[in-house]
């Protein structure tokens, strides 16, 4: 073969490989039929403020929107979620799990229809029905109405691959009666010394009531002056009856100087709880400081040694001439 053959041999195969992988990923994905993806949506994805005496009955519309591709048999069931961690993230049970535990749920729940079939693009409305026993505790209870997709129907199961999600609808119940509202801040973090800012707060705020709460808190932080120098808001986020939550702020300003103090005060609940914490820090560039107070130095040195330079030169001509007189 010749020079000239095999290029135009080279150039035709790797024209050949390319066009193969674009139908491969963008048209026919390599013989394969296109995945249709399931996504379902929760309206609302949290239920929340629902108050009930004991003994009564109470009934919320709850929705499931189907956005995917292919018609769903649905199935929909309450179960009991706990929160363990300090970011608010909720860890559903298994059945029976932990169902004697002082803020579960979902045995009081039921789902009407629990079971239904969802058309792409269209929503099914189901009614979430709360049966509050005479004996429940006062305070927070909490469940989860999660569902589970079937098959596709009118499908071809055997070669049609679907993607099934985690979704649920959050339920929080908050039963009538002597309810012990209190919180307290565990801690607020805000380095003791910093050269330049930003400068990061991390606030920790334990709930140790029978119910969630929602805290709204404000740091203000004032300057060696006393005058305020910003205010950062805390997230309004629920914390779980005996558990933490963490918050962040960030002061987003790099030139600070001095001794500052942070004051955080919020409130929680419907019992006029407060909140109070405060916190002492510093903010010296102290590099930048030395290298003017180098530069400062270095400065004075050289006027001091050019002064005295030059009045050496000064009284070195009326020596010379003094002695030339004699």
């Amino acid at each position: 073969m010749t020079k000239k053959g095999f290029k135009k041999t080279g150039l035709t195969l790797f024209v050949s490989c390319f066009l193969f992988f674009v139908s491969c990923f963008l048209f026919l994905p390599c013989g394969a039929k296109a995945q249709n993806v399931v996504s379902l949506v929760a309206i609302p994805p949290r239920v929340e403020d629902v108050v009930a005496n004991p003994g009564e009955v109470v009934t919320k519309k709850i929705k499931l929107q189907n956005q995917g591709e292919a018609e769903l048999a649905v199935s929909a069931r309450p179960i009991d979620f706990v929160v363990e961690d300090k970011e608010g993230t909720p860890v559903f049970l298994r059945e029976n799990q932990y169902r004697d535990n002082r803020w579960a749920l979902s045995g009081w729940v039921n789902i009407s229809p629990s079971q239904f079939i969802v058309k792409p693009g269209e929503s099914v409305e189901m009614d979430l029905i709360i049966l509050v026993p005479e004996d429940a505790l006062p305070g927070g209870h909490y469940a989860a109405v999660t569902y589970q997709p079937a098959d596709t129907v009118g499908g071809d199961s055997a070669t049609t691959s679907k993607i099934v999600p985690s979704v649920a609808t959050l339920v929080y119940l908050t039963v009538s009666g002597e309810i012990k509202e209190d919180a307290l801040i565990r801690r607020m973090d805000v380095p003791n010394f910093s050269e330049y800012g930003p400068i990061p707060f991390s606030t920790e705020i334990e709930n140790l009531s029978d119910i969630h709460i929602r805290p709204t808190a404000l740091i203000r932080v004032y300057n060696l002056f006393n005058r305020l120098s910003t205010t950062l808001s805390l997230g309004s986020q629920n914390i779980f009856p005996g558990q933490s939550r963490i918050y962040q702020n960030t002061w987003d300003k790099k030139w600070l100087f001095g001794r500052y103090k942070a004051r955080l005060e919020g409130a929680f609940g419907t019992q006029g709880g407060s909140l109070l914490a405060v916190a002492y820090f510093w903010v010296i560039p102290w590099k930048l400081i030395l290298i003017a107070v180098l530069v400062i130095t270095l400065i004075i040195l050289a006027i001091v040694y050019w002064r005295k330079k030059r009045r050496v030169e000064i009284k070195q001509p009326e020596i010379e001439e003094g002695a030339s007189v004699s």
